[in-house]
């Protein structure tokens, strides 16, 4: 399979000083059975757009050139050069390795195309470390650059930034840090902070414990929370990292870090609470898990086909990688998109089918991954500003939800697009009567994918993972796919 990885402009290629080169294609040619060289891939070839007619016979001797140096520079003490028909062209083949049988040889092979008495537009260079027998000289006859597609658009390629990581951690230790407790207890399934003096009440749900019971005597505080030793060694890592933490495995437990971080930062950052990542095979693991990659895949095509880049492809090509393509559009324009988040509100249902703002998502200050209670229903916490939360009491009050819900939803938009709608429990209309909650819940019902959704949704359709680019450019609609992850 051939894909182009795009190239950049203004490339200067120092085998050929003497050409201009204006634009660079790139396509590799993949193959699982050959997974450790080249990236995943077993095959490259690279097509240079000449900025002027270049000289074919020059090229040539220009090849000759740079086979001898790479003879004497390289620890490659083999190295033959061949004038050869490459996929029915006239081209030179060059093989290079530490001797005749090196099993890690590598084929290069060149030829020009777009030639018109003697002069050629462009200069195919291709790339193999597959042996001559094993496919390098199918490869090399069979990609037909020619015959490539010419339409093209906006690829990029995305690295996202996290890992996905065993640890070792003393929740005990964790919680005396965050809290600067005298003690801490467990108890069944819940932890007994002792804290000397007094403390705001609005301290554990800083630090993502929702649901605590505060108890003050004698110049003393007793904080009870009820979390498990997994969802503490949690909270820790988002807010010291301020990314996403999410448990993607058991046995041994396995924490999605949604940012750029190593092994070495992690320790460093454990260490202090008496936690560290084990020396045990596969414990860090740089990228993300599959599901992530189909959740950033989803989040993006659904942002691009509400902005109106129906003609678009989002391709996963490895838990490192994913590709872009959208037609039309500048580089910088897409990635703007790519990483910016849709706008996202509350609203609340008034009179006469009308409806007011409350909301936008900057009162959104923390959103839970869905919970699943014992009757199989859904929800996604989420937690709202000091002042959002004082804002959506003041709305609900006024607009009559805590009397008569029914008739005065709660909705939520993305983009302008209704993606919740819910009246308040009754619970909470007692509850949000008397003071502003911040601590909230969206119920779905029993389908844990529209959580999943809401989820994301509620992040402002953020995609779920911070990502750098690594690959920017032009190239046909369809290639990518070839390499698409099933």
């Amino acid at each position: 399979m051939i894909i182009p990885l795009p190239g950049n402009s203004g490339f200067s290629l120092q085998i050929f000083p003497n050409i201009d080169i204006n634009e660079t294609d790139l396509l590799l040619s993949g193959n699982p059975q050959y997974n450790k060289r080249w990236n995943n891939f077993s095959n490259m070839v690279m097509v240079f757009v000449c900025e002027n007619l270049t000289n074919v016979t020059e090229v040539n001797k220009a090849l000759e050139v740079y086979a001898n140096k790479a003879l004497h520079n390289s620890t490659n003490k083999y190295t033959k050069v061949h004038n050869r028909i490459i996929d029915g062209h006239n081209g030179i083949l060059i093989e290079s390795g530490k001797n005749s049988t090196d099993p890690r040889m590598i084929y290069l092979g060149f030829y020009c195309l777009d030639e018109v008495g003697g002069f050629a537009r462009k200069l195919v260079v291709m790339v193999s470390s597959l042996s001559w027998n094993d496919g390098a000289e199918l490869l090399m006859d069979t990609v037909h650059v020619e015959e490539l597609p010419k339409k093209v658009g906006s690829w990029f390629l995305i690295q996202p930034q996290g890992a996905v990581v065993q640890i070792d951690a003393n929740p005990v230790k964790i919680l005396e840090k965050q809290f600067g407790a005298r003690s801490v207890d467990q108890i069944n399934y819940a932890y007994v902070v002792t804290v000397p003096g007094q403390v705001s009440a609005m301290l554990p749900e800083s630090l993502g414990y929702s649901g605590t019971k505060i108890v003050e005597k004698d110049n003393t505080t007793n904080i009870t929370i009820v979390a498990s030793p997994e969802s503490v060694i949690t909270n820790y890592l988002r807010k010291s990292l301020d990314a996403d933490v999410m448990i993607v495995g058991e046995s041994p437990n396995l924490y999605e870090i949604r940012t750029n971080v190593t092994r070495d930062s992690l320790n460093a950052l454990l260490a202090p609470v008496g936690g560290s990542i084990p020396q045990v095979k596969d414990a860090f693991t740089e990228g993300v898990t599959k599901e992530t990659m189909d959740d950033t895949r989803r989040v993006l095509y659904s942002k691009f086909v509400r902005l109106g880049f129906n003609e678009s492809k989002i391709v996963i090509l490895s838990n490192k990688s994913l590709a872009i393509y959208l037609a039309d559009l500048d580089l910088a324009t897409a990635q703007d998109i790519a990483a910016k988040p849709g706008k996202f509100e509350i609203r609340i249902r008034t009179e006469n089918n009308q409806s007011m703002h409350v909301l936008y998502g900057d009162a959104v200050e923390f959103v839970d991954t869905p919970k699943g209670d014992r009757n199989g229903e859904w929800g996604v916490p989420f937690a709202l500003s000091k002042e959002g939360a004082q804002i959506f009491q003041k709305a609900v009050i006024d607009a009559g939800a805590t009397r008569n819900p029914e008739v005065h939803p709660i909705s939520m938009y993305l983009d302008k697009d209704e993606i919740f709608s819910a009246p308040l429990s009754p619970d909470l209309g007692e509850s949000i009567q008397k003071t502003p909650i911040r601590s909230l819940e969206a119920r779905v019902g029993d389908k844990w994918w529209n959580a999943r959704d809401l989820y994301i949704h509620l992040k402002g359709g953020a995609i779920p993972i911070s990502f750098k680019v690594i690959w920017a450019g032009k190239a046909p609609i369809d290639y990518y796919e070839k390499l698409a992850l099933t």
